[in-house]
């Protein structure tokens, strides 16, 4: 329920892959493993005091939304400042064993991706010289 509540299940970089309809099939309870990360991240001996018999009094307190929230900190940011432009969301490519995301989030990124798999020229090539101009052409 808190991965449906949190907006998880319906955002497009989790959900409605491969033409579905619905939301993607998900066996991993991302909520209950993120908030058991959350807690003994903040403090690894509260955590022995906690489990240990004679510390039985104390008790860590993490709340599954809050975990689940900060997967999608654009979107609340998104939210509450609608921006001018949308966050290009990068989709798996097809590779002989299977798929890679390639996500040259800078455009340093992208000149050295572009060197490194021997296409210099899409440095000047208008579809891809630019972050604006790569994301309305991701698909190519």
């Amino acid at each position: 329920m808190v991965h449906a509540a949190s907006g998880f299940e319906s955002h497009p970089s989790f959900a409605y892959q491969d033409g579905q309809d619905r939301p993607a099939k998900t066996g991993i309870f991302v909520a209950d493993v993120l908030a058991a990360v959350y807690g003994l991240r903040g403090d690894p001996d509260s955590v022995d005091r906690a489990v240990a018999p004679r510390h039985r009094s104390q008790f860590i307190d993490v709340a599954l939304m809050d975990s689940m929230i900060n997967l999608l900190i654009f979107e609340c940011q998104e939210a509450q400042f609608p921006g001018d432009t949308r966050r290009h969301l990068y989709v798996p490519l097809s590779a002989r064993d299977g798929f890679v995301i390639v996500a040259p989030i800078s455009q340093r990124n992208f000149e050295q991706l572009a060197d490194a798999i021997g296409h210099p020229d899409w440095k000047t090539d208008v579809r891809f010289a630019t972050a604006q101009a790569r994301s309305t052409h991701w698909t190519c």
